[in-house]
């Protein structure tokens, strides 16, 4: 049986900010995340926020998640898991209401309603399933197989969203 689908892009434009950079901005402030990006994170945040320069936010965006590309064997999941709960669900009400009332008018219509995100699978299953998505797709950071470490293969979502759906 067929039918129709209406696909919401989540960081950004349906949730306020970014599911990844709430988990990993709460790392960096607790010196968490990595030695090597921690301070150098949140100074790239800090000059987006600020809008040190007219690049500030491409600068912070993909100097970010370039480097936790080149660090991910290097991060702890389980510390990330522990705390990307605490850092997001006091955030998971702060969406535009526009897109929030669409999804829930589309739905009651028969929609199928999917999320798309370039955030881990991990953060977009929290946001997806408490804002009654039908489906979703998030970015995977493969484990290992006792969980405990990633093995630096990423399957990135944020460059292919497109061909995804």
């Amino acid at each position: 049986m067929k039918r129709k689908f209406v696909a919401f892009d989540i960081d950004g434009t349906f949730f306020r900010s970014h599911l990844f950079w709430e988990v990993a901005l709460e790392l960096a402030r607790k010196d968490t995340l990595h030695p090597k990006i921690n301070e150098e994170m949140l100074e790239l945040y800090s000059a987006w926020k600020r809008r040190a320069h007219e690049k500030a936010f491409e600068e912070f965006d993909y100097k970010s998640i370039l480097k936790i590309k080149e660090l991910v064997t290097e991060l702890d999941p389980k510390t990330y898991d522990k705390y990307m709960e605490k850092t997001l669900q006091p955030l998971l009400d702060y969406v535009y209401l526009y897109p929030k009332k669409l999804k829930e008018q589309l739905q009651e219509r028969g929609y199928i309603a999917i999320a798309i995100s370039g955030s881990r699978i991990e953060e977009v299953d929290l946001f997806a399933e408490y804002h009654k998505f039908d489906d979703w797709i998030g970015q995977k950071f493969h484990r290992t197989k006792s969980g405990d470490a990633y093995t630096g293969t990423i399957d990135a979502t944020w460059d292919q969203k497109e061909r995804l759906l």
